[in-house]
């Protein structure tokens, strides 16, 4: 296929279900729907950039994993999570999580993603990056097929000039993000 998901490590997934009775703690029958279906669990590696090397144009090679966001569809509605290393340990945990009627329609939006991508003849893996110094979190399309150049799809975005749902070059991003860093930080290029 081309486009795919790495998958989820062990102790994420862990610390996902682990986490779902502090979290889902009022919705017993959604938790038990996820628990009972893990085949519509979607995990998707979340990557960072320092506002100091993004502002200075760094790229995607200085991006760094920092958590994984677990979508978990019910019939219904949804939980997003974010499950990151804690802080000083080994051990991952829930950092945050919601529950929402968007979770089932964005799995769509992603299934139509991948169903886009399937008469691509390059390999692409999904992952998010997130700038928050550019107000933006982006679905980051790495590219396994070179020359084939990474794209970038808005999911958050604060800058006018960066529409959700729309396909951007990695030139485009940076250069729009780096200039939004740049004001929002005490951080400079020299």
């Amino acid at each position: 296929m081309p486009l795919t998901l790495p998958p989820i490590p062990g102790e994420v997934c862990d610390a996902f279900f682990s986490g779902l009775d502090v979290f889902l703690s009022r919705y017993p029958p959604l938790r038990e729907e996820i628990r009972k279906n893990p085949d519509r669990i979607t995990g998707i590696p979340i990557y960072r950039i320092d506002p100091a090397i993004l502002v200075s144009g760094g790229r995607t090679g200085a991006a760094v994993p920092v958590a994984w966001r677990i979508l978990a569809e019910g019939s219904a509605e949804g939980i997003a999570a974010d499950v990151a290393q804690v802080p000083g340990q080994q051990r991952f945990a829930i950092t945050s999580a919601a529950v929402s009627p968007n979770v089932p329609p964005l799995m769509n939006f992603l299934k139509q993603v991948v169903a886009g991508f399937q008469q691509n003849q390059a390999e692409f893996e999904l992952r998010l990056l997130r700038m928050k110094a550019a107000y933006l979190e982006l679905a980051w399309l790495k590219s396994n097929s070179p020359p084939e150049p990474d794209r970038f799809i808005p999911t958050v975005s604060g800058i006018k000039a960066v529409q959700r749902r729309e396909t951007y070059t990695a030139d485009q991003i940076f250069e729009r993000a780096g200039v939004i860093a740049e004001k929002t930080t005490a951080f400079k290029v020299p």
